[in-house]
């Protein structure tokens, strides 16, 4: 774990599909993640409730840990952003 440069909270780094490294605020938030497909009785061992889309897409949707990027809620986060 590291400081943020900018305002000092405790961040982590992730890495992008892309390779790239992205700060992340250390402590995860809890957030409800609905996941597409079809489901199987091996993909749900706890869901928290499954809805339709109007494409009758089924989706279940759980409460996850979810690490937000720090540049959301950085206030210095615009003058740390590189530049590309």
């Amino acid at each position: 774990m590291t400081k943020c440069k900018g305002c000092g909270a405790d961040i982590i780094f992730g890495i992008t599909l892309h390779g790239k490294k992205v700060p992340l605020n250390a402590k995860p938030e809890k957030r409800y993640v609905a996941q597409k497909g079809m489901l199987s009785d091996c993909e749900r061992p706890h869901p928290i409730f499954v809805f339709a889309s109007p494409e009758d897409q089924f989706a279940q949707v759980r409460l996850m840990d979810v690490y937000e990027s720090h540049f959301i809620t950085c206030p210095q986060a615009g003058e740390l952003r590189k530049k590309r």
